[in-house]
C-alpha cells in the first residue's frame, strides 16, 4: 500500500527567552488555521502544524514528513547570543528540503551567520504592532511557499496571491451617495493597502487595458485570483457583478464575500452562497482593521481552498477514497449539478464536514454520490463499546514532540465523531474539572447529535469515588442526561473502612488520602475496562498523578491483561509514547520504573509502603502486546509514531472495521 504523505505542514520556532512576544503569534496563527473548538463541524484549513523551542541540545531537526514543508524562525538577539540556538539555526538554513523563513523580531536578528534568506520584517519592534501585522504576513508566506502552484508567477512578488476585486461601480451622478458608491470606496482602500504590502491585486478599473474587450480580460484574470465580492445594496441587480460571480463558481476558485449592504435588497444573488462572508459597517471611510479582516479571510479562505484540493488528492493516491471520485474544494450546491452531469461526474468528494441530510436529497435525486472523507467507506460500529484515554501530556513533553494543545483538541474532536456517527458507544472515566475533557466531551456529543440528528444515548462516563460528592455533579448529570449515561463507581470493599461518610471526600490531611483516592481510580479503571470492546490510548503525564500509578500506563496494563483490542498514538507524546518505544524497542524507558516514579513523585514513596505495585510485571505484560487491533505490525508501527490527526484517525477506524465492521 501507498505510504501517506500529507502534501503540506508548518513549523514555528523560536527561542524560549522570547516567548512572551512570540506566542501570541503563533497561538493566533494556530487558531486561524486550526478548526475552531466551539466549533468543530465548521470549515477550516487543518494543516499540520508543529513547533520547536526550548534547549538548542534537545531541539529534534525538522523532519521532511510532508511534502512540502514551510519553517518560521522569529529571530532575535536571544538566537544571536546563544552560541548553541546559533550553530542550530545555521544548520536548518542551510537545508534544501524545506522552506525556512526568517522572522526578525528586532535589528540584532540581522546579524545572525546564515545563507541571505529573504523574510519577515517589522516596520516596528512594539509587541502590538508584530500580534497585528505578523499572522498576516505569515499566513501569506505560507500561501506562497506550500500551495501556490502556479509556476507562471516566477518568485518573490509574482507568487503573491492574486485578488479579482468585483464590486458596483462608482457612481457619477452629481449630489448621488449610494452603498454601491461605498462598494467602490472600500475596494479603493483595499487597493491601496494591496499595492503597499506583498499581495498582487488584479483591479479592474485600473488593471484593464484601454482598447480590450472587458469580458475577455475579465475572464482571464478571474481565473487566476481569489475573488472577493463587494455586496453591497446594488451588487446582485449588477449585471457584470452577477456575470463575474457565476464565472467565478464555474471556475471552482476561492471566493469571499464582504457584506456592507445597509438597507435592502430585492433579490438576492442566488449563487452568491456556500462560501465564507465578512460583515463590515462603515461610513464613510473603513477602518484599517476592517481592510486587514477582509484580506486575513481571503488568505485563510485561499490557504483553506487549496489545501484541501491537495489533500484529497493525496487520499485518493494511497487508497482512503476512491480513485474514481471527482474532487472539489468546497461542498457541492445546485449550480454544480449541470457541470457535474453534463462532465459524467456522479461521485463527488469534498472537504469535511459534511453538509446537513436536507442539502443530500438534491443531490440523491440526480443520483449524484457526494461525500467527504469523513463518511467515506464508514462501516457502522454499533454493539462496538471503545474507551478513549485521551490526556494532556506535560507541557515539556508536547514541545519535545513540536506538539501543542490544539492537536490534541482537534484529534479529539474526530475521534468523538467518528465514534458517534458509527454508532458506537464512546466510554472513559470523567473528572469534571473545568477545562477537563469531560466537559468537553459533553459539548462534543451534543454538536454531533444536533448535526447528525442522534437518537440514542452512545456516551457511557464513570465517575470515580469522591468525584461525584456534591452539588456540582448533580448538575452536570443533569445538564448532560440527553447524551450521556453517567455511572458512579463506589470505593472498593477494601478501603471502605477507611470513610466514615460517603457523601463527603476525605480531607487531604487524612493519613489515608492517598491510598482511598488510587484504590477508587483502579476499581472505576476495571469497571471501563471490563466494558469495552476497544481502547484508544494518547498522550498522560509520567508524573504527578493522584493513582496507583500513571492513568494511561494502568488502563493499557488492564486492556492488555483483558484481551482488549489496543490503538496507542505515541506521535502526540506523553506517556504514550514511552509505551509505544517501550514494545518497540523492548526496553523499558526509566519513566516507567518504580525507582523513577518514587524521586519524581511527592508521596509516592508512603503510598507504596501501603499497597505495592508490580512495575515489573506490568511492563513486561505490555512488552508482550500482541497487536491483535485489526491492524498489521507495519501498520500499529505507522499508529506509534504519525503525529498527523488524519493519518491516526484513519489507522484507529482501519483495524476497528476489520475486527468489528458491519455490526448491527
Amino acid at each position: 500500500m501507498t505510504k501517506y504523505i500529507p502534501p503540506a505542514s508548518v513549523f514555528f520556532v523560536w527561542h524560549p527567552n522570547d516567548a512572551k512576544k512570540v506566542t501570541p503569534i503563533i497561538n493566533d496563527c494556530i487558531g486561524k488555521l486550526s478548526r475552531h473548538p466551539n466549533a468543530p463541524f465548521s470549515r477550516s484549513v487543518d494543516i499540520p502544524i508543529f513547533i520547536r523551542t526550548g534547549d538548542a541540545k534537545n531541539l529534534e531537526k525538522i523532519r521532511k514528513s510532508s511534502k512540502k514543508v514551510v519553517a518560521f524562525y522569529f529571530l532575535s538577539k536571544e538566537v544571536v547570543a546563544d552560541d548553541e540556538w546559533h550553530e542550530f539555526v545555521r544548520k536548518e538554513f542551510s537545508r534544501n528540503d524545506i522552506s525556512s523563513i526568517p522572522i526578525a523580531l528586532d535589528e540584532q536578528a540581522l546579524n545572525i551567520d546564515h545563507k541571505k534568506k529573504n523574510g519577515i520584517r517589522f516596520a516596528h519592534d512594539n509587541d502590538e504592532t508584530l500580534k497585528k501585522e505578523a499572522p498576516m504576513l505569515i499566513l501569506h508566506e505560507i500561501y506562497r511557499w506550500l500551495l501556490n502552484a502556479s509556476v507562471k508567477r516566477g518568485k518573490g512578488k509574482e507568487r503573491s496571491l492574486k485578488l479579482f476585486l468585483s464590486h458596483t461601480k462608482q457612481s457619477h451622478n452629481v449630489g448621488e451617495e449610494s452603498n454601491g458608491q461605498k462598494g467602490f470606496i472600500l475596494a479603493k482602500s483595499l487597493k491601496d493597502v494591496i499595492d503597499n504590502g506583498p499581495m498582487k491585486s488584479f483591479f479592474d478599473m485600473y488593471d484593464i487595458e484601454v482598447g480590450r474587450e472587458f469580458d475577455e480580460d475579465m475572464l482571464a484574470n478571474i481565473a487566476d485570483s481569489t475573488f472577493l465580492a463587494i455586496q453591497c445594496d446594488e451588487y446582485s441587480s449588477r449585471y457584470w457583478c452577477q456575470l463575474e460571480f457565476m464565472h467565478a463558481k464555474e471556475r471552482s476558485i476561492p471566493i469571499v464575500i464582504v457584506d456592507i449592504s445597509s438597507d435592502f435588497e430585492d433579490r438576492r444573488f442566488p449563487y452568491s452562497s456556500n462560501v465564507p462572508c465578512v460583515y463590515v459597517d462603515f461610513k464613510s471611510h473603513p477602518d484599517h482593521s476592517d481592510v486587514l479582516r477582509i484580506l486575513e479571510a481571503c488568505l485563510i479562505e485561499t490557504i483553506r481552498f487549496n489545501y484541501s484540493r491537495l489533500q484529497l488528492e493525496e487520499y485518493k493516491k494511497v487508497g482512503w477514497i476512491d480513485s474514481d471520485f471527482f474532487i472539489m474544494s468546497r461542498p457541492p450546491e445546485a449550480i454544480d449539478i449541470p457541470h457535474l452531469l453534463k462532465s459524467n461526474h456522479r461521485k463527488v468528494v469534498y472537504p469535511d464536514p459534511p453538509v446537513y441530510a436536507e442539502e443530500r436529497k438534491l443531490f440523491d435525486s440526480f443520483k449524484i454520490d457526494i461525500r467527504t472523507p469523513f463518511n467515506f467507506s464508514q462501516q457502522h460500529l454499533k454493539k462496538v463499546k471503545i474507551g478513549a484515554s485521551i490526556s494532556t501530556p506535560s507541557i515539556e513533553s508536547l514541545i519535545l514532540n513540536g506538539q501543542t494543545e490544539t492537536n490534541l483538541t482537534c484529534l479529539l474532536e474526530q475521534v468523538t465523531k467518528q465514534i458517534l456517527s458509527r454508532g458506537s458507544t464512546f466510554v472513559f472515566g470523567g473528572d469534571l474539572r473545568e477545562n477537563g475533557y469531560t466537559r468537553r466531551m459533553f459539548e462534543e456529543a451534543k454538536i454531533a447529535r444536533n448535526r447528525m440528528n442522534l437518537k440514542e444515548k452512545n456516551i457511557e462516563i464513570y465517575i470515580a469515588w469522591p468525584r461525584y460528592c456534591g452539588a456540582d455533579f448533580t448538575t452536570i448529570k443533569a445538564d448532560n442526561t440527553k447524551v450521556a449515561e453517567i455511572k458512579t463507581c463506589p470505593p472498593p470493599g477494601n478501603v471502605k473502612k477507611y470513610i466514615n461518610n460517603l457523601g463527603e471526600p476525605l480531607l487531604e490531611g487524612d493519613e489515608n488520602y492517598r491510598l482511598v483516592n488510587s484504590e477508587c481510580l483502579t476499581k472505576m479503571r476495571e469497571i471501563i475496562t471490563g466494558h469495552c470492546d476497544a481502547r484508544i490510548c494518547v498522550g498522560g503525564m509520567h508524573s504527578g498523578f493522584s493513582g496507583l500509578m500513571p492513568g494511561i500506563l494502568e488502563e493499557v496494563y488492564l486492556s492488555i491483561k483483558n484481551g482488549k483490542p489496543l490503538y496507542l498514538l505515541g506521535g502526540f507524546g506523553g506517556l504514550t509514547k514511552s509505551i509505544c518505544e517501550m514494545i518497540s524497542n523492548k526496553t523499558v524507558p526509566k519513566e516507567l520504573t518504580m525507582e523513577w516514579q518514587m524521586e519524581n513523585n511527592e508521596g509516592y514513596s508512603e503510598l507504596m509502603e501501603k499497597r505495592m505495585v508490580d512495575y515489573d510485571e506490568i511492563t513486561s505484560t505490555i512488552m508482550s502486546y500482541d497487536f491483535k487491533n485489526g491492524l498489521s505490525l507495519e501498520d500499529n508501527e505507522a499508529l506509534f509514531k504519525t503525529q498527523f490527526v488524519d493519518e491516526a484517525i484513519y489507522l484507529i477506524f482501519k483495524g476497528m472495521n476489520a475486527l468489528y465492521g458491519g455490526q448491527t
